[in-house]
């Protein structure tokens, strides 16, 4: 059970109980509907076990982390509603309530998918991979306000440079994103127990399948759900007892950027097979980046053999 708090705290990040209250009053309706005190509902009242020591004061970041989303978003929506800018005014009201009330808080804006100038690009994809690689590292677990100020801040960031009407207000956010990252925490490196073995074990040979991926993206395409479905089944009709999946990045960016991005393509992968009912406790995620080349190039090369996750079944 314990096994399973842990998991489901995780699966709240990458994966929603904030006690933000908008002071002020507003001439604008929507800004007053933005939060609603009474709907949030802390992850804890939902989980019917005994946490320890541990797992509570992760929790208790993990719900410092949902507060500062809830209270920055509407902060910026406030802002935006201010300057006549319903469309982005309703877009961080919405990841307000989101924080606050849903059980998944909201990702932080991924800036290649906004219409933003090269000039700002470069910057904002490289502060986008080390805020998403700090968070699925499970920052919200141990400095969670720190980690929520990150994200507001760097959506912010992303929200400005769009428009590039104002620079200032675009520095600033970067500033504060800067700022709060530098107060930004990982979990710490677990010990490694070495075990002497009498004889080693050889282990048995697995079955395996590969899922390609476009460029810089963990989208699964439609041939490639075909054999992540082909996968489950195999796995489920013959009672597998483990299934590794690894996930790898071409030589295009930065290793730090591939190492994040090979992440999300494995973590994309386990959570389709659980849904397709492989056993949760089965399955597990490795991330590689750009090593393990399928097919070796050199650096800064597009290559799509080895933009891919590996899905490996094993068998007692």
């Amino acid at each position: 059970m314990m096994n399973t708090v842990r998991f489901s705290l995780q699966r709240g990040l990458v994966v929603g109980l904030a006690t933000l209250a908008i002071a002020a009053c507003s001439t604008d309706s929507r800004v007053d509907a933005i939060y609603d005190p009474s709907a949030a509902t802390p992850v804890g009242a939902t989980l019917n076990v005994n946490l320890s020591d541990r797992d509570s004061a992760a929790l208790g970041e993990f719900e410092a982390y949902r507060a500062e989303l809830t209270k920055g978003y509407a902060r910026l929506s406030r802002g935006e509603y201010d300057e006549s800018d319903y469309g982005d005014g309703d877009a961080f009201a919405a990841k307000s309530r989101s924080a606050s009330a849903a059980a998944l808080p909201p990702m932080p804006y991924d800036p290649t998918n906004w219409m933003i100038r090269d000039k700002h690009m470069g910057d904002l994809k490289n502060g986008y991979g080390r805020l998403t690689e700090v968070l699925l590292a499970g920052s919200v677990f141990y400095t969670g306000a720190p980690s929520g100020e990150a994200q507001v801040a760097f959506d912010c960031w992303v929200q400005e440079s769009e428009e590039d009407l104002q620079s200032k207000e675009a520095a600033a956010c970067r500033a504060q994103f800067e700022d709060a990252m530098s107060r930004v925490k990982i979990r710490p490196p677990v010990k490694t127990i070495v075990y002497e073995q009498a004889e080693p074990v050889e282990e048995t040979k697995p079955e395996t399948f590969i899922v390609y991926f476009p460029f810089d993206s963990a989208t699964l395409l439609p041939r490639e759900e075909e054999t992540i479905r082909e996968a489950a089944q195999f796995a489920v009709d013959y009672g597998t007892t483990d299934v590794r999946v690894g996930g790898y990045a071409d030589t295009m960016g930065t290793a730090d950027y591939n190492d994040v991005l090979s992440e999300r393509r494995a973590q994309v992968v386990v959570d389709r097979l659980r849904q397709l009912g492989v056993p949760a406790v089965l399955v597990k995620a490795q991330a590689y980046g750009e090593t393990n080349l399928q097919r070796q190039t050199g650096n800064e090369v597009r290559e799509q053999a080895n933009r891919r996750a590996t899905i490996s079944v094993y068998f007692d």
